[in-house]
């Protein structure tokens, strides 16, 4: 770099003229304070031109530099309002803009809209290459497609206001080389200033040793693609950095992270703020914005507020200027003081443990700062149920939990604590009979069934040990859809208890069972089981050894009676009644029985034809076995009908066969006629 000012010196060793030199020029100074400039140079536009020590001026609306200016000597820039002063153009861009081994300082006439405007296009090194260059005002814009946009070599970059754009495709935007013996800072005080570099070439937005930012307006921001070096603020002076209308950073003093910062929008925060990052904690305002987990509150300084803290336990509260230890509920008004203020809790944050589940041990809620548990030695805990001190928290029931702070801990809290009744889980089983059908366990009606119940403890999610098991009792209830549901109460012993229900009648059976709970328990109802209770299906046929006999002879009337299949009830899907009833086949099986045979003539068979339980010539009679034979002798003539009817009971279904015809002959006669001769009488 060096060898290259050499040679520039030497190709521009003719100073030029200027035509022009006007007194009472106004400009503004690095504090924003209007002063006057006399004997200031006109500047006019043109090829290459080397700028002596001295104060130059533009105030043309349209001035054009087609070559580079080299400074020698200190030189100061005032861009008039309205003027518009460029250093190649866009299109037709020259290898530097400004340059030389001396300081420039640029200033505006005013600090509006309407300020001087200065653009520099190269397409090789620097925008700006000076020992040391200071930007009081103006609207400048540098775009390079070289190495550097605005370059100082031996001093620093000093931004006190304007806007300023700088843009590269090479390494650096606003940039100090960080090489040692170059020295130097960037400072910016205040101004809008944009500095964009190729990021695809390993390009930064702003480099230096160390960068220090601030604002003087609340309309000044900083944005840079990246940053290098060690970035700090102006003391009093905050950030707040946006993602587009996200906040993500809060930037005061030095930033250890600068890479955070990359490609977003720094805006000034215009008064000082409290940081808290506990939700316990709370203002008298909203957060004006939210970092992560932090919030940040904006509040002017010396103003009064009030912090309030809504966790439980007690808190001390540490700040710059706030020492303040409270019992809780804590509310606490100080002023505001003029710099920022992180509030944090140094204390005890709260009682985590407020409901345990009864499992027989004392417990003590578990106190914690922060994410850490809290040292025991620094409180004591007491216990009360209602009135009452107890020296413990072991068996179920509400209770209140003081925690005292001891020894540099101050304050009371206070906090409700409950032990509860453990769940217990309750089951209904039939164990007896085995035989299910559909799932369902299935009994003969007239027949008993074993009941089972469990009753268990439930394990909260974190506990490992091996509960105790229940005693007591529960209530099962055996319900047939119909009738009331009928309960009995079984003893509990280890968690388990049997009942056995005796002399169901057909029917569908749900059986539940419901626990009341205990001192230790919660109530519990199991789901529930659903028993089947059948009747045996039954079949009748009967059978005549004669179709026809005659009077006085006599007829065998054999009945058989089998099992064949089961009659279940079932659920009415219209009415959920469990009246009607499906039919499954069974293995046949003998069974004894007492019938009825009817013996009916044809007025019986017509009136039964009519009146379907029509009773007359009945003939009970019992057999064993599965069947039996009914003797009938001295049957009047004429045609008889012959059926067998069962009529069941609780555990068989009803049967009849069908008539048979027995026709009963009358007895053949004959007649015989004895004749004798006459006798005459004389």
């Amino acid at each position: 770099m060096k060898k290259k000012l050499l040679m520039i010196m030497l190709l521009f060793t003719t100073v030029t003229t200027w035509a022009e030199t006007i007194d009472g020029v106004k400009y503004i100074d690095e504090n924003g304070v209007e002063r006057t400039a006399n004997g200031v140079t006109v500047l006019t536009g043109g090829a290459a031109t080397t700028l002596t020590a001295g104060w130059y001026v533009c105030n043309s609306e349209n001035l054009n530099y087609t070559g580079r200016l080299y400074l020698d000597g200190e030189v100061h820039l005032i861009l008039a309002d309205g003027c518009h002063m460029n250093i190649g153009s866009s299109s037709a861009r020259i290898s530097d803009g400004i340059l030389g081994g001396n300081t420039l300082t640029i200033y505006s006439q005013s600090l509006g809209n309407d300020m001087g405007a200065l653009g520099i296009y190269t397409n090789e090194q620097e925008a700006i290459d000076v020992s040391a260059l200071t930007i009081n005002g103006g609207n400048i814009t540098a775009d390079v497609i070289g190495t550097h946009v605005l370059f100082a070599n031996d001093g620093a970059i000093t931004i006190n206001g304007g806007n300023i754009t700088a843009r590269t495709d090479g390494e650096n935007s606003i940039a100090l080389l960080s090489i040692s013996y170059y020295g130097g800072n960037i400072i910016i005080n205040g101004g809008s200033v944009t500095a964009t570099a190729n990021t695809n070439a390993n390009g930064t937005g702003i480099n230096a040793s160390t960068i220090t930012i601030g604002w003087k307006n609340t309309t000044d921001f900083i944005k840079a693609s990246s940053y290098k070096g060690t970035l700090q603020t102006v003391d009093g002076k905050s950030f707040v950095a946006y993602d587009g209308e996200n906040t993500t950073a809060f930037v005061s003093g030095t930033v250890d992270d600068v890479t955070i910062l990359a490609g977003k929008t720094l805006k000034p925060l215009d008064s000082p703020v409290v940081s808290i990052g506990s939700e316990d904690f709370s203002f008298d305002k909203d957060a004006d914005f939210v970092i992560g987990d932090t919030r940040y509150y904006k509040y002017a300084a010396n103003a009064n507020v009030t912090l309030s803290y809504t966790g439980y336990g007690f808190v001390q509260v540490t700040s710059a200027t706030l020492n303040a230890v409270e019992n809780q509920p804590m509310q606490r008004s100080f002023t505001m003081p003029a710099t920022d203020v992180a509030l944090t809790a140094t204390a005890v944050t709260g009682l985590t443990a407020t409901a345990v589940t009864y499992d027989g041990e004392a417990h003590v809620p578990v106190v914690k700062q922060g994410e850490n548990a809290f040292a025991a030695a620094n409180y004591a805990i007491a216990y009360k149920q209602g009135e009452n001190a107890v020296t413990e928290a072991k068996n179920v029931g509400n209770y209140t939990c003081t925690m005292t702070g001891l020894g540099q801990y101050i304050g009371t809290a206070t906090i409700p604590f409950a032990i509860m009744k453990r769940s217990t889980s309750l089951a209904v089983e039939i164990v007896d009979p085995v035989t299910t059908v559909d799932g369902h366990p299935l009994l003969i009606s007239g027949d008993d069934a074993h009941v089972k119940v469990t009753l268990v403890p439930v394990a909260g999610a974190n506990e490992t040990t091996e509960l105790p098991q229940i005693n007591g009792y529960v209530t099962i209830s055996v319900d047939d859809g119909i009738n009331e549901a009928k309960p009995y109460n079984v003893a509990i012993v280890n968690g388990e208890g049997h009942y056995y229900v005796t002399n169901l009648a057909q029917a569908a059976y749900d059986i539940t069972a419901d626990f009341d709970g205990d001192a230790n328990h919660a109530v519990s109802t199991s789901a529930t089981t659903t028993l089947e209770v059948c009747k045996i299906l039954t079949e009748i046929t009967c059978s005549l050894n004669k179709t026809s006999i005659n009077v006085g002879e006599s007829l065998d009337v054999t009945v058989k009676i089998n099992e064949v299949g089961l009659q279940r009830p079932v659920i009415d899907e219209a009415t959920n009644k469990k009246k009607e009833y499906k039919y499954a086949s069974s293995t046949p099986l003998s069974v004894d029985a007492v019938v009825t045979i009817k013996a009916g003539t044809e007025y019986d068979r017509q009136q039964l034809e009519i009146i379907p339980n029509y009773e007359n010539n009945n003939y009970t009679f019992g057999f064993t076995g599965g069947q039996g034979t009914k003797i009938f002798s001295h049957l009047p003539a004429g045609t008889r009908y012959f059926r067998a009817v069962y009529a069941g009971d609780d555990k068989f279904t009803q049967s009849e066969c069908q008539n048979k015809t027995l026709i009963v002959n009358k007895k053949a006669t004959t007649i015989g006629v004895d004749v004798t001769s006459p006798v005459i009488a004389k």
